[in-house]
């Protein structure tokens, strides 16, 4: 069933046991029937948008910084993921080993970030892209509040919808300013994220990134046995890249599946599926 409304419609009239990729509303309709239950797992998915950071004016962690500072978290987690997300508080997910949310400052700042587009040369504001997918009725509604948000302090942002294809191509080639992203890094391991998205020899690293230190770190961690070591390294890639603001943070949008209440077995695995041989009825 390609529609969530039609897989709903399926659970609710018992012809179907488990529904998949329900959107927030349907899942808080899904908690208000009490033949169907949600599982949910604040897994390792995180949703952001990422700036170009060899594009200007994103070129200055300042306004990268400020973009930040910009953003009503918690407006976009009760009006669009209707409680079922959480603020992404680092680039690291936050089940995984070496994870800290400790160099966090992003709380919403209106003059914090005018500040700092003062500061970037950037105090009249600037027009710019923000690129999200046809049909993902998530990333528009995201997208219509930041662009609110953003003009708070004169960044003009043209929203534009681009079939998926589209995008992943405008991202990969650097020709559009800022779009989203949304992924998932499936080895538990701290180095292995920031490797996939923060080396700048990363192939997915289409923010462009490049920190000579984080690289360094990185590379050390992938190869070092020394968990302490690692450890430490980690925390210190997580609190450059929260000072660099290489991405605009916002979302855990987390793993949840819909099912009727007489089904047990859930499990999740980090690729963001399930087994469904765990799967039985009571």
């Amino acid at each position: 069933m390609p529609t969530s409304a039609n897989r709903l419609a399926a659970l609710q009239a018992g012809a179907v046991d488990v529904a998949e990729w329900l959107s927030p509303r349907e899942l808080t309709m899904v908690e208000k029937n009490p033949q169907l239950k949600v599982w949910q797992v604040f897994g390792n998915y995180i949703h952001r948008v990422e700036m170009n950071n060899t594009t200007p004016p994103f070129d200055n962690p300042k306004v990268r910084q400020a973009l930040n500072y910009l953003v009503p978290r918690d407006d976009i987690l009760k009006a669009v993921y209707y409680g079922k997300a959480r603020a992404t508080k680092s680039p690291i997910s936050e089940i995984y080993p070496s994870y800290t949310d400790q160099y966090f400052t992003y709380t919403q700042d209106v003059e914090k970030a005018k500040s700092l587009l003062k500061e970037a040369g950037q105090e009249s504001g600037f027009k710019t892209q923000l690129g999200y997918r046809t049909g993902d009725q998530i990333e528009e509604e995201i997208a219509v509040i930041l662009k609110t948000a953003f003009a708070r302090a004169n960044v003009d942002v043209e929203l534009v919808k681009l079939p998926s294809s589209t995008l992943v191509e405008r991202y990969s080639k650097g020709t559009i300013p800022m779009y989203f992203f949304r992924d998932m890094a499936i080895v538990p391991d701290a180095a292995y994220v920031a490797n996939l998205w923060l080396n700048s020899a990363s192939l997915i690293n289409y923010a462009k990134f490049n920190n000579a230190e984080v690289d360094k770190l990185i590379n050390e961690a992938l190869s070092s046995t020394d968990e302490a070591t690692r450890d430490a390294g980690m925390k210190r890639v997580q609190q450059i890249v929260m000072d660099q603001a290489p991405w605009v943070f916002l979302m855990n949008p987390g793993f949840q599946l819909a099912t009727r209440a007489n089904v047990a077995g859930f499990s999740w695995y980090t690729p963001n599926s399930n087994s469904w041989y765990d799967f039985y009825k009571k």
